[in-house]
């Protein structure tokens, strides 16, 4: 847990940058495929955390922003 809870924090003080993110991704598969593979296995051995996470910021923000319910 400690890798996705480290990962969330990150995420939220890291710019996005879609293009240069992709770069990344392809310079890493074809320059060191052994390094993508343990990271990929990685990120499916923490998704299931982070996309919990996710789920959960999202409830947390309909429940206290009033103005985002329908009726």
């Amino acid at each position: 847990m400690k890798d996705a809870e480290e990962y969330i924090e990150l995420t939220n003080s890291t710019p996005s940058n879609f293009e240069f993110d992709r770069f990344v991704r392809v310079w890493v598969e074809s320059r060191k495929p052994e390094i993508a593979e343990e990271l990929r296995s990685r990120y499916h051995h923490l998704e299931g955390d982070i996309y919990a996470h996710i789920e959960a910021e999202s409830r947390r923000r309909q429940l206290t922003d009033e103005s985002d319910i329908p009726f």
